[in-house]
């Protein structure tokens, strides 16, 4: 038999598509039986309307309602009523959603409280979950952490400490407020509070240190926080406002030094007896917006506290920041990793690298972050219609709003691809919900708004794209950053240039018998082009535009907000409007065509590999492999392009500050990302730079190292080729004539030069045997090296010759100029030793000077001031050559000889050594350790290093 009975309903839910949704339908009743046993008052007319109360009856039902209460802050929750419309947005949808996970152990997705926002749907959906036996995950616990250990900054300290040393002067991170206070305001009580504030939360004792190379937390166990107490009860009261403000805006733009705890800092400004206004100042580093509510909350709830004798009531912390920045550390990596990071590259591959708004400046090369705010406050009644309009297409009040942006930037930037940041508080886990620390995260969010859509049909975009996004909002944004490696700029934010956030207000302090209201201050910073930011108040939705004022002009923001209101206004009258037919005032033409910017980029792969020209250069290089594990390196490689990313800046500034004695401020590396540039700073900003006869080529590697002396030029830069095809477990160092350093007295003999080099050696390795090994000249010194060592009984276990000559076969009849730069450049540049011997010696040197430039063979800065002291090393050591007498080495010798080079070589050397092993390459002497013949001299080399570790 079939039962005949009614459900009559006061509302229905009609879907984006204008039709009834048939979800909620599907969960009525079936029987009149079950509208009893929902403890519904018996009756033919109604059993489910969402204005009558049904207290949650099953198990689920009721933890359910708890998880809300608590979230929510409300007592009465009804199993049909809506989770939006009791005050729940996008943040309180997700702490929701991990205490669901947590408390049921299983994995739901945030879209389900969207499709099933009330109690009677989402427990129906948990039911079906756990049924289906789907474990929860754990790894979302946060556990503590030993302080007996180095601690890590979270992803987003990270990226703030970097910010800090590429501008340590900036307060554009400082997070401020202000609050009047009029009564007996009992200053030990506050003081004493602050006090137990800072003993409570460790982030607040946290300092910031560089420990090899790594930025870490430093935590200070006892740190007492002064109130700074500022008269001003002398001042008449017409100018006690003005310094009140001037006092908040010095404070609030004071820079903080990140190596000195507390980054917090508090200042009572006394107005007269029964008057003050109270300034509280912290970096973001160490706080957020939901942190300063915290600390008003516990500031109230202490003095309240302290002031009737009281000891603290506050809970115990169950875990610090320190212990949720390892746990991030340790959590955001493999699958979780992979899982987040392949959403959004996929989501932003493409992404345009500038939001093109009409601004009134040109864009400045380097950001100053100057800027300004511009207040403005929506009715009460256009307030109410846009959380209806939000209910009735299933969407949040945020998303809502950042559609109405979207729009406006669509309309003056004739863009269809619209990129905003927003802010979320990525709290989603209890434990941290009552901590202060920086855990807010950013999204980027990106819209399609192609094809002229509906104001209805952006909302569906917005919607969807919004809950894939906090779906993957674990993924810190500067982990992002660093991943996606987008063009740096000096000029503007990478990936967005626009903010977006709506924020519930931050409460007030309540402390007894006093009366607090908050003062604004007076910010002139702006971290981006243009950011919003709403609060949704009683008096309705109100806040400001905070915009560059290097970009735009005043009058500019107010009519931006003037078209924003419209477009507010348009669409909650008519959501069927289509965007580009909204009516905005007085859309600007094109002031300044920001598009000028993207200028063709030019990638790695378009530039032509350059090797390192000079020691600096190849320094230079070593770093740069190390660190972004690539080699070769040229010197005209960018650094972000080959995969270096902030915080792998800071590394390099560092190891460059150890190498060459030279600090370079951290932005210069945005300005001069190759070795090239850094190269010539490094020059100029050192007069006298660090010099060593001792550089190393190629450091890695566990054998012994390979030390290869230099040839009549003085440099090792000949030895690059052979240090990359001898591999990287192989050690080579070159030693440099120290005559290339104008301030260094020059070596006028051999002899000088062995004894110095083998000093040199032994501070990389104490005791023999060594490994010798020199081209040309450079085989002349490791001759007399080994000599040396064997007079002062060190044992040699290697002495390699590269076609040199022995003094005594060397006529000593004069060297003229034009030969020396023949012989030096003549394998890369078309020299004529005739042409150069018509020249005088400057115009020789200008014009080899010129040719070497266009051939990339030397530095940006080689002069022919640089090449006229080459010139002069070169006839230093040749003089010293030719007065070199050399003694008989009763040891072994490997001579590899160029085939082109003189037959009677061997022979000459036979008659020094008393072992010679000969070997001959098809080759000249100057091109004999280019790089197809240094493979091949690299093969003979590996093969006697081999047999001697064998």
């Amino acid at each position: 038999m079939i039962e005949n009975f009614q459900i009559i309903l006061e509302t229905v839910v009609i879907n984006p598509q204008q039709q009834i949704d048939q979800i909620p339908l599907q969960r009525l009743p079936e029987r009149k039986q079950e509208c009893e046993e929902l403890t519904i008052i018996e009756s033919s007319t109604e059993c489910i309307s969402e204005k009558t109360y049904i207290e949650p009856h099953t198990q689920t039902q009721k933890e359910l309602a708890e998880i809300w209460r608590q979230v929510l802050e409300v007592e009465s929750i009804s199993i049909n009523d809506n989770f939006f419309k009791l005050g729940g947005y996008s943040l309180r949808a997700t702490q929701v959603v991990y205490r669901i996970c947590k408390t049921f152990e299983i994995d739901m997705p945030l879209t389900s409280l969207f499709e099933e926002p009330t109690i009677l749907g989402l427990a129906s959906n948990i039911e079906k979950l756990r049924q289906s036996k789907q474990g929860g995950q754990n790894s979302h616990k946060v556990e503590t952490v030993s302080r007996d250990q180095p601690l890590s900054l979270s992803f987003s300290q990270a990226s703030l400490w970097f910010l800090a040393q590429l501008q340590p002067d900036s307060s554009a991170y400082n997070i401020s407020a202000a609050v009047h206070i009029q009564g007996s305001l009992d200053i030990a009580t506050l003081e004493k509070s602050f006090h137990e504030i800072v003993r409570r939360h460790e982030v607040l004792r946290t300092s910031f240190r560089i420990i090899n190379g790594q930025p870490v937390q430093v935590i200070s166990p006892n740190l007492i926080l002064p109130i700074s107490v500022v008269e001003l009860q002398h001042l008449p009261n017409q100018h006690l406002s003005a310094e009140v403000q001037r006092l908040a805006n010095q404070e609030a733009q004071q820079p903080f030094d990140l190596c000195n705890a507390p980054l917090l800092r508090t200042t009572l400004v006394s107005l007269g007896t029964q008057e003050y206004v109270l300034l509280v100042t912290m970096h973001h580093i160490i706080s957020d917006g939901w942190s300063m509510a915290i600390l008003i909350q516990e500031l109230s709830e202490l003095y309240r506290t302290f002031a009737m004798g009281l000891p603290s009531s506050l809970p115990t912390l169950p875990i610090q920041y320190a212990d949720f920045a390892n746990w991030q550390q340790q959590w955001l990596q493999g699958e979780v990793l992979e899982t987040h990071m392949s959403y959004w590259k996929q989501q932003l591959a493409g992404i345009p690298k500038l939001l093109d708004i009409p601004t009134d400046y040109p864009r400045p090369d380097v950001q100053s972050f100057r800027g300004a705010k511009q207040r403005l406050a929506l009715s009460v009644p256009l307030s109410d219609a846009l959380k209806n309009l939000s209910q009735q297409e299933g969407v949040t009040l945020f998303m809502t709003l950042l559609a109405a942006v979207e729009t406006l930037f669509y309309r003056y930037s004739s863009q269809e691809d619209i990129v905003v940041g927003s802010p979320v508080a990525n709290r989603n886990q209890v434990e941290i919900e009552q901590l202060i620390g920086f855990f807010v995260n950013t999204l980027v969010l990106r819209t399609n708004m192609s094809g002229n859509p509906s104001f209805r049909e952006l909302l569906a975009r917005v919607r969807q794209m919004s809950l894939s996004a906090y779906e993957h909002q674990d993924l810190p944004f500067e982990k992002l950053v660093e991943e996606l490696q987008p063009e740096r700029n000096l000029s503007y934010n990478p990936l967005f240039q626009a903010m977006f956030s709506l924020n519930v207000p931050t409460p007030t302090f309540d402390l007894p018998a006093l009366t607090v209201s908050s003062l604004e201050i007076e910010d002139k910073t702006a971290k981006f082009d243009l950011t919003l930011n709403l609060e949704d108040t009683a008096q309705g939705l109100k806040g400001w535009f905070e915009y560059s004022t290097d970009l735009f002009d005043q009058s500019t923001i107010v009519q931006m907000i003037e078209n924003f209101q419209t477009i507010l206004e348009t669409v909650v009258i008519n959501p069927q409007q289509q965007i580009d037919q909204i009516p905005l005032q007085n859309l600007p033409e094109r002031k300044v065509d920001n598009r000028t910017l993207a200028t063709t980029k030019i990638t790695a792969d378009d530039v032509p590999y350059v090797p390192p020209r000079d020691t600096i250069e190849l320094l230079l290089a070593q770093i740069w492999s190390e660190l972004l594990n690539k080699n070769p390196v040229g010197v005209r490689d960018n650094f972000f392009e080959l995969g270096g990313y902030s915080l792998l800046t800071v590394l390099l500034i560092s190891q460059i500050q150890q190498k060459f004695n030279t600090l370079l401020p951290l932005e210069t590396l945005f300005q001069a990302p190759t070795i090239e540039h850094l190269a010539k700073l490094i020059r100029a900003a050192s007069q006298t730079l660090p010099f060593s006869a001792l550089v190393p080529i190629q450091p890695q590697g566990s054998r012994p190292p390979l030390f290869c002396i230099h040839p009549g030029g003085g440099n090792i830069l000949c030895y690059r080729e052979l240090a990359s095809c001898l591999g990287i477990n192989q050690p080579l160092y070159g030693l440099q004539s120290i005559a290339l350093n104008p301030e260094c007295q020059p070596h006028t003999q051999i002899e000088q030069m062995a004894a110095h080099y083998l000093e040199q050696i032994q501070t990389i390795q104490p005791k023999g045997p060594y490994l010798l090994c020199g081209w040309s000249l450079g085989g002349v010194i490791a001759f007399e090296m080994a000599k040396q060592c064997y007079s002062q009984k060190q044992s040699i276990g290697l002495l390699v010759v590269i076609d040199a000559y022995p003094p005594h076969t060397i006529t000593h009849e004069p060297i003229d100029d034009a030969s020396i730069l023949v012989e030096h450049f003549a394998d890369n540049l078309p020299l004529s030793i005739e042409d150069l011997r018509r020249m005088e010696l400057d115009e020789q040197l200008i014009f080899v000077t010129q040719q070497a430039r266009q051939q990339n063979l030397v530095s940006l800065d080689f002069d022919v001031n640089i090449a006229q002291h080459l010139l002069n090393v070169y006839k230093l050591n040749d003089e010293a050559m030719k007065a070199y007498v050399p003694q008989y080495y009763p040891g072994s010798m490997v001579l590899i000889r160029a085939r082109e080079s003189n037959p009677s070589l061997a022979s000459e050397w036979d008659a020094l050594v008393e072992r010679v092993e000969h070997y001959e390459i098809s080759a000249n002497h100057q091109n004999i350790l280019n790089l197809d013949n240094a493979k091949v001299v690299a093969e003979k080399l590996s093969a006697l290093l081999q047999s001697m570790v064998n």
